[in-house]
Parts: C-alpha cells; sequence; structure tokens
C-alpha cells in the first residue's frame, strides 16, 4: 500500500508520497507479508527538464523494480524533451517494452506463468459455483463443473478484444502456449481436482483467451503518475496510468486520469493509492461516511412509506420506487454540495495562490494524516515511513524539497560528485 498526491496551481506541481511498501510471499503454501519503509516512489524523469514520476501499487514490474527503469529511461532520454507529458510517458513505456531485460525467451516464460494463473483461477471457480458444491451425485457434479467451464468459454469467446490486441494474438499464444500449458495442468496434484475430469486443453484454451481479453483483472499492475511541463506547456499537469507489463512483445498500460491547469482552472488536488483520509480532508466527509448515510436514509425513506400504508390503510404508493430514488438523489446532491462549498472550493482557491513553500507543507502534512490514521486504525502500518517531498515549476525543474537516503550524506561525498558529472 501507499499514499501519493500531487497538488497544482499555475506556478507549480508539488509531489508527496510515503515510503511504505508490502511484500507478500508464499511459503509452504502459508501468506507471509512484510512491511517495508524505504521505498523511493517519486523520481526525476528528466535530468534537463521538468518534470517527474510517481509509482504506486506494484513496485516491480514483471520481477524487475521500476526504478531501475526510471532511472535508465533518464539517462537514455539525456536533453531530449517533449512537447506534452504525454511523449515522456509514451517514450518511458516504449523504452522498457524494448530493454534487454526483457527478451524474447523470458516474455514467453511470462506469458506462460500467467496463462497458468488464470487458469487455475478459472478452474476454482467453477468448483465453487453452486451447482458443483450442492451436487450430491459425482456425476451431477461432474455435469455442472462442466457445464460451467462451457458458460465461461462461451462468454469470453463473445466479449470484444481490447485495443491492445488483435486476434492474431491470442492465435499465436495458442500456437506457443497451449500444448506445454495443457501438459502442467494435467500433473497438478489430486486433490485440486476434486475427482474431476477436467479438459486442460480447453481450460488452457479458456485462460489464454481469457487473459488477452481480462488482461487489467490478472496481471499486477503499477499506477504510473508523469507530472510536470512538457515544452508547449505553461501551466503543470499530470497525466496517471495503470501499468501491467509486457504479454507476447506489447506493452500493456492504459491512461487512467490526466489534469492540466489553465485560465479557467487555477488548482487541482489529486490523491493516489490510499486516499480515504485525504479525501475526508478534502471533501469534508470520509468514503464510508458517504455510504453509510445513504443506506441509512434509504432504509428511512422506506421505513416512512411503510408507516404512511399503515396510516392509510392502503397497501401500495403508486410509483413508490421512483419517488424513493428521486428524493434520496436530492438529499445527496444536496447534502454533498454544502460540504464541497464549506471544505472542498474554499481549499481550491487558496491553493490556487499559495507560494511554493505552503504548496510542498501542505502535500507533506496531507500524506502524514493518511499515515497517522493507517497507524492508529490498522495493525500493518502500510502508508508510512519518511515522506518524499518534490516540486516542479516551469523555470526551474524538479526540486527536491525533502529526500531520504538509504545512507548518511556528510559519508557519501563521492556520490554527489558522481551524480553532478551525469548531468
Amino acid at each position: 500500500m501507499t499514499c501519493e498526491i500531487a497538488i497544482m496551481n499555475r506556478q507549480a506541481v508539488a509531489l508527496a508520497a510515503d515510503s511504505a511498501t508490502t511484500v507478500t510471499e508464499w511459503v509452504d503454501g502459508n501468506e507471509q507479508v512484510r512491511f517495508f519503509k524505504g521505498t523511493n516512489k517519486i523520481f526525476e524523469l528528466s535530468n534537463h527538464h521538468a518534470v517527474g514520476a510517481m509509482i504506486f501499487g506494484a513496485a516491480t514490474l514483471q520481477e524487475v523494480p521500476w526504478e531501475i527503469f526510471i532511472k535508465d529511461f533518464r539517462q537514455h532520454l539525456g536533453d531530449k524533451s517533449f512537447n506534452d507529458l504525454g511523449g515522456y510517458a509514451t517514450g518511458l513505456f516504449d523504452f522498457i517494452k524494448n530493454h534487454q531485460l526483457f527478451p524474447d525467451d523470458y516474455q514467453a516464460k511470462v506469458c506462460k506463468d500467467e496463462i497458468r494463473k488464470v487458469a487455475v483461477l478459472y478452474l476454482f471457480l467453477a468448483q465453487n459455483e453452486d451447482a458443483v458444491k450442492k451436487a450430491s451425485t459425482k456425476q451431477d457434479k461432474q455435469i455442472a463443473f462442466q457445464a460451467s467451464l462451457d458458460k465461461y468459454y462461451e462468454d469470453i469467446k463473445n466479449e470484444p478484444l481490447p485495443s491492445h490486441f488483435e486476434r492474431a494474438d491470442i492465435d499465436r499464444a495458442l500456437a506457443l502456449h497451449k500444448a506445454e500449458v495443457e501438459q502442467e495442468l494435467g500433473e497438478m496434484p489430486e486433490h485440486l481436482r476434486l475427482g474431476l475430469d477436467i479438459n486442460f486443453g480447453t481450460l488452457a484454451e479458456l485462460a489464454i483467451i481469457g487473459l488477452f481479453k481480462h488482461y487489467e483483472r490478472y496481471m499486477n499492475s503499477t499506477g504510473v503518475v508523469v507530472a510536470g511541463f512538457g515544452d508547449n506547456d505553461y501551466f503543470p499537469g499530470y497525466e496517471e496510468y495503470a501499468c501491467y507489463g509486457l504479454l507476447l512483445g506489447k506493452f500493456l498500460f492504459d491512461k487512467k486520469s490526466s489534469q492540466r491547469i489553465d485560465i479557467d482552472t487555477p488548482s487541482f488536488i489529486k490523491p493516489f493509492a490510499t486516499t480515504a483520509m485525504i479525501s475526508t480532508f478534502l471533501t469534508g466527509f470520509s468514503p464510508d461516511v458517504f455510504s453509510q448515510i445513504r443506506q441509512e436514509f434509504a432504509a428511512a425513506l422506506e421505513s416512512l412509506a411503510a408507516k404512511i400504508r399503515g396510516e392509510l390503510n392502503i397497501a401500495q404508493i403508486p410509483n413508490l420506487d421512483e419517488h424513493t430514488r428521486g428524493v434520496l438523489k436530492e438529499h445527496t446532491d444536496r447534502w454533498v454540495k454544502a460540504a464541497m462549498a464549506a471544505h472542498a472550493w474554499p481549499l481550491r482557491r487558496v491553493i490556487g495562490s499559495l507560494p511554493l513553500d505552503e504548496m510542498a507543507e501542505l502535500a507533506e502534512t496531507l500524506i502524514m494524516l493518511q499515515s497517522l490514521k493507517e497507524k492508529v486504525t490498522q495493525p500493518t502500518e502500510s502508508v508510512g515511513g519518511p515522506i518524499d517531498v518534490a516540486i516542479i515549476t516551469k523555470g526551474d525543474g524538479f526540486v527536491w524539497i525533502k529526500r531520504k537516503h538509504y545512507f548518511d550524506a556528510k559519508f557519501n561525498p563521492r556520490f554527489f560528485v558522481r551524480q553532478s558529472k551525469k548531468l
């Protein structure tokens, strides 16, 4: 888990992030979770231009730390620049796609591993269907199980391909990996089969099609935020992407959100990853309170309707559901608008004129609030550790306000000399 934020006005964008990371391992069938608090999540994306990046979610891309790719890309980029932030993002993703760390044989291994994982998930999903669990005989269980797999197969075949792929990509994956995955699935322990006869060829094909059509469900995702200025930008902005890695030569990423500061939008604030406490500060109410208020008010409306029916001795109230939905929406819109007027909009106006040092302080404080909430309410403390803060301006570029090191700077002057020579 992590907590990050971007705060923007017409002068700059402030980035802040905690340092916590979660590592999950399976040892002898048991899940082991470890927490570390020294991870770097904010990076300069260029040594010469006003652009940076933040990452959240998976800290690695198919077992390779993102930090390696970003710092390698920075050196590769040199003094090259792009007209907009999208150019930096596309440049980074193209660089990763063609990186020497991902040769064809490694990509084939990754693809096969993902297919096998999806196949096992489909297997467990079918075994846990109500019709399968409630079957009284082995024959009925077998029929229900096969019917479930057949339904998954028909459903997935009829779904459209995402824009990343063509049918030829699935055909290639089938030709490369179906037979091998089918054989490996056939060797799984007997207790995982629950005594069922399984067509592993169909299961492997289902997994391949499912992986390509729903990669976002099955592949680990890293959020990547590119923030700052392109050459043609006078005001800052950010672009957020979900990155899933390589699948048979194609780097999978989807743009999730973006925002630019302009004449009509003087400020903007956007939290990423774990955001509950920051959202509470920004809006005046937490997401769980929002849901609870809606549920309780809907229940109160139903109770009121029941009392009215009883008082009037009538069985039904015409158009009750429609009236209830209308009142619930009107009530929600009114109190949310009032809360936003009291909290979010004044904050936006203040951010629009904040000096740079106070923008950085606000960004750090909001991360501290989320970290404190996690510390006192969760045993894991999945948000925490030192907070890194950076400011990016058009004129000054990327400037660190607070930055942790895994070493003591006073003992390592040569490190900073080496870094200066790279510029």
